[in-house]
């Protein structure tokens, strides 16, 4: 598109002509800028190798809810066909369910001792200028 095509696209778009002045920059005078903060902020400290346990635990959690689901669909679909698959299927779900309750059991063993052994703390604030 040319330049007269666009001065026109824009006229269309915008109104009025190209040419009009600009509106000056209003970052030119000062900001005024307030920023609220609590008086008390309070953070809960934990002990970072229980936290990494218990990571575990839940991917561990979701593992093997995926495995026992993964198999527990094809022993459905073998049971409907009568097919001859259906019982090792059902047994794979049901050993991966029970690792699975397992995993979950433990998991939350070790949320409960990361919150019983969780340790508050609370800091205050005070003020804060910038000069500048």
């Amino acid at each position: 598109m040319s330049d007269l095509g666009n001065e026109n696209l824009a006229k269309k778009q915008y109104g009025g002509d190209s040419a009009t002045p600009g509106v000056a920059n209003p970052a030119q005078q000062a900001f005024n800028i307030t920023v609220q903060v609590p008086e008390q902020i309070t953070i809960k400290m934990v002990d970072a190798s229980a936290l990494s346990e218990y990571e575990y635990h839940i991917f561990a959690v979701s593992l093997f809810f995926g495995g026992a689901i993964g198999f527990f669909v094809p022993c459905v679909q073998e049971f409907r066909s009568d097919g001859a698959l259906a019982v090792p299927f059902l047994m794979m779900a049901l050993i991966l369910a029970a690792v699975f309750a397992a995993a979950l059991i433990m998991a939350g063993q070790k949320r409960s001792k990361l919150t019983k052994s969780g340790k508050e703390i609370k800091l205050t604030t005070t003020g804060a200028t910038l000069d500048g």
